[in-house]
């Protein structure tokens, strides 16, 4: 999830950002400690592992067999790790696509739909692993771009709940102690949380109140989506905690790093479909 910035503006604006943003961090932190956390939607965010549809930007090291298995892969550790967060709430806001047959690749604890995502309305119910969990919904992405799909997603959660945090799919190195950590700021009354990646981007977001002017007109793949983000929250008075910064696995030179980080480089280096 990456955009550029557009219209940065000048000196003083920019200072006025910087000195909002430092202050809303500082509040943010401050407004954590003694936070009782409750409610709230985890939203997943992901495509299909379908061949040929996922992680273009693989292909060259991969194929297209072998980065839809790693998307799988990453998917199903996002799905562990969000089931063990302590959110009451998940969803799974998946891009249908005509060639996908099955379930999502997920921990079984879930109890997904018998049809799978194929039914736009499925809802799955039962107790995952890690016991707060007691609804995981499937729910269809609208219509529109990544920006617009995204902010249809946590506007519907809002409509829901309290506050909602949204992350992708492919950034294995993400902790349940990060997903914890946006939980009791947004509980505590933050307005935006972020979790930055290596590449300038973001693979997380939250949000207490819809904010459109954080998805519209992003150029999504760039690399100061982050820095814009913050930008935009700081101009909208938004106060801001940020976690600790992540990778993502976007590019070939991003396996290395993968497999080092999630101990199966075997795997991830020279993945069954790329042998």
């Amino acid at each position: 999830m990456t955009a550029s910035a557009k219209g940065a503006g000048g000196p003083a604006e920019g200072a006025a950002v910087a000195g909002a943003s430092v202050a809303g961090a500082a509040a943010a932190r401050a407004a954590i400690d003694g936070a009782t956390v409750d409610g709230g939607i985890l939203i997943v965010f992901t495509r299909l592992p379908v061949p040929g549809a996922v992680k273009r930007r693989l292909w060259p090291a991969l194929g297209p067999e072998g980065a839809a298995r790693l998307f799988a892969r990453l998917l199903a550790r996002t799905l562990e790790t969000a089931l063990a967060s302590p959110f009451p709430r998940l969803w799974i806001a998946y891009e249908p696509h005509p060639a996908w047959r099955g379930p999502l690749p997920m921990p079984p604890e879930t109890g997904p739909p018998a049809t799978g995502p194929a039914d736009a309305g499925g809802v799955g119910t039962g107790a995952g692993a890690g016991a707060t969990h007691t609804r995981v919904a499937w729910r269809a992405q609208g219509e529109g771009d990544l920006g617009a799909r995204m902010a249809a997603s946590l506007a519907a959660a809002l409509a829901e709940a309290p506050f909602a945090c949204l992350v992708g799919s492919d950034c294995p190195g993400r902790t349940v102690a990060d997903l914890a950590a946006a939980q009791a700021a947004l509980a505590a009354g933050v307005d935006l949380v972020l979790g930055p990646v290596a590449d300038g981007g973001y693979s997380l977001i939250g949000l207490r109140s819809p904010l459109p002017a954080l998805f519209t007109d992003m150029p999504w793949g760039e690399a100061t989506v982050a820095a814009e983000t913050r930008r935009r929250g700081a101009l909208a008075g938004r106060t801001l905690l940020e976690l600790p910064l992540r990778r993502d696995v976007d590019r070939p030179e991003d396996l290395a790093a993968l497999a080092d980080e999630l101990g199966e480089p075997a795997y991830y280096a020279n993945p069954p479909a790329a042998r």
